[in-house]
């Protein structure tokens, strides 16, 4: 059998020929060489560096804002997740400021004069040295009203019309089941006709003939 020979011109142009266009093969990883770039690990993030940002981005688009790490005294006055909000760092806890009173503001007299008329509160309470529409006798259920401003409070007085039975430090002034004989004029009355009605019997004295200290509800 003959063998042909093949020139060196061909054979020193076949490895040209056979990776034209060919991708070249890649590096085996010797799992031992950790010297290789494909077994190195990204340096850690610099400090103020985004822990966000990935590898091959650059620098934040604008508008993007990356998470930053807020002060714990700023953390303790946000607003967290699921709607909860912490406390104010020291807060204190809500109490009763020492010496609080109720206070009631000031009413018109007059317009509380209407008011007492409107509730038809003289068929019970009379008020001596004054006349009403309607009235025809004094009346004697409830206790004698001239002469009451300059014992009690506005405030007192708001009481005893919001909550009659509050107070009734009179056994004449009591039904048959020990309760007040005052009823609630709390749904036919408004706030503001309650300011003014005490008003109205703040501004009351006694007639000067009938003039007297003693005073009982």
């Amino acid at each position: 059998m003959r063998t042909r020979l093949v020139p060196a011109v061909l054979l020193a142009t076949l490895p040209i020929a056979l990776g034209a266009g060919a991708q070249p093969v890649p590096k085996p990883v010797d799992p031992h060489d950790w010297h290789d770039e494909r077994y190195q690990r990204p340096a850690p993030a610099q400090p103020g560096t985004p822990h966000h940002q990935h590898h091959g981005h650059g620098a934040s688009q604008p508008g993007h804002h990356p998470h930053t790490t807020q002060p714990a005294s700023q953390q303790s006055e946000t607003t967290h997740q699921h709607g909860q909000t912490a406390a104010p760092s020291g807060g204190q806890e809500h109490g009763m400021p020492a010496g609080w009173k109720f206070t009631l503001p000031k009413g018109d007299a007059g317009r509380g004069r209407d008011a007492f008329t409107k509730l038809e509160c003289f068929k019970c309470h009379e008020v001596k040295g004054q006349t009403f529409p309607g009235m025809r006798e004094a009346a004697s259920v409830g206790p004698e009203l001239s002469g009451m401003a300059a014992h009690h409070d506005a405030e007192f007085f708001a009481e005893a019309i919001m909550n009659p039975g509050a107070v009734v430090d009179e056994p004449q002034w009591r039904g048959p089941d020990g309760t007040s004989k005052m009823p609630s004029f709390n749904e036919s009355i408004t706030v503001q006709e309650l300011v003014d009605l005490v008003a109205f019997l703040k501004s009351l004295a006694p007639p000067a003939a009938s003039t007297s200290t003693e005073h009982k509800h």
